[in-house]
């Protein structure tokens, strides 16, 4: 009979009182063969089919001696090779990255769509134009998203609008987040312009009043020079969040101009 006291303590007995339903009570437990035996003074019992090379392997399960006993069962190299796949595939697939992740288009295109392969089907870049007449103005909007697609800079979900309306233009740039804090900008800034791969040009510009945009002092002239762009935009200025460069597709713009001067803004 082998007693607890010569298998290695309390974490081990612990496990055999858990067998006998008995939670963590303590006790001496005894072994004899295929049969345990606990006692507790006035009680005791007893369990058989259990024997002590069992007890020692169910309690290492979960373990790195459990996993040590698992391998030694596995003595193939083919199985211990499947097995090693097992553990290994389920992180390569969470950590393999997605072909249809963003930056899949180059700049002046974005993804329409995606094929029964999931990568981009890139269609080129276009301004959205709108027209109202409520019959006292006519109201034109262009717009167009912004497109970091080659630069590391936060886009901060900006897009480019020249408006015209009551015969008058305005060029003024709209995003979903805060950047001009009050306490940092009470009114505006200068703000760096340059189109395709020309000089930089300052302008100025007056933040909106939900301080998520700005609007350019001397749109006309932005107007013509965009107009005749061939590729691009950058902007370049300061804000309460850090120095926030964004780029924007000239695109089709000049094809629009008609438009404009229907409404009465010529540029």
């Amino acid at each position: 009979m082998i007693t607890t006291g010569e298998r290695g303590g309390r974490g081990f007995e612990r496990g055999v009182w858990g067998l006998f339903g008995w939670g963590q009570l303590g006790g001496d437990v005894s072994w004899c063969g295929d049969c345990a035996h606990i006692n507790f003074g006035d009680r005791s019992r007893s369990k058989k089919g259990l024997t002590l090379r069992a007890q020692r392997e169910r309690l290492a399960a979960g373990t790195g001696k459990g996993m040590a006993m698992s391998a030694r069962k596995v003595r193939k190299p083919w199985n211990v090779f499947l097995v090693a796949l097992a553990l290994v595939l389920p992180i390569a697939v969470v950590v393999a990255p997605a072909s249809n992740a963003l930056g899949d288009c180059d700049f002046g295109y974005y993804a329409a769509e995606y094929d029964d392969y999931g990568d981009s089907v890139c269609e080129k870049s276009s301004w959205s134009i709108e027209e109202t007449n409520d019959g006292f103005d006519r109201l034109v909007y262009g717009s167009i998203p912004v497109d970091n697609t080659d630069i590391s800079n936060d886009p901060y979900d900006f897009r480019l609008f020249v408006r015209c309306t009551s015969k008058k233009i305005e060029v003024f740039g709209s995003s979903t987040y805060e950047l001009f804090f009050e306490n940092a900008y009470r009114s505006g800034g200068p703000v760096q312009v340059k189109f395709d791969s020309g000089k930089v040009v300052n302008y100025k510009f007056t933040k909106s009043t939900n301080n998520k945009g700005f609007f350019l002092n001397n749109p006309k002239t932005f107007s013509t020079a965009l107009s005749k762009a061939k590729n691009k935009v950058a902007m370049k200025f300061s804000s309460s969040r850090g120095i926030v460069v964004l780029q924007f597709p000239a695109a089709d713009f000049a094809q629009k101009k008609k438009v404009y001067s229907n409404a009465g803004c010529k540029f």
